[in-house]
């Protein structure tokens, strides 16, 4: 692969690379960053777990099981997470 064709494929704006990157390290368990492991959705509390779905999704974004599954799972985590951003910015809202 020449570098224009490995430039084009990385820079898509949709790219199976993308997501994997941003899943597996950055968002997942299996992040490390220098002597601490767990990414940036590695303790997602289990209520919000529970509602949301945040950890299966992020598994299925870092190894699907099924073609497309990554593209499903990242467009499925980011509404699931700007919905809990929006929730929590309603509840902080209310309370004041």
């Amino acid at each position: 692969m020449s570098e224009e064709q490995s430039n084009a494929l990385c820079d898509r704006h949709v790219s199976d690379r993308n997501y994997y990157a941003i899943c597996r390290f950055i968002l997942s368990p299996y992040a490390k960053y220098k002597d601490q492991s767990g990414g940036l959705l590695h303790g997602t509390p289990a209520d919000i777990d529970s509602v949301f779905g945040i950890s299966e999704l992020v598994e299925s974004c870092t190894k699907p099981t099924q073609p497309h599954q990554r593209f499903d799972a990242a467009a499925q985590l980011i509404k699931a997470l700007s919905q809990l951003v929006d929730s929590k910015q309603v509840t902080a809202a209310a309370k004041h």
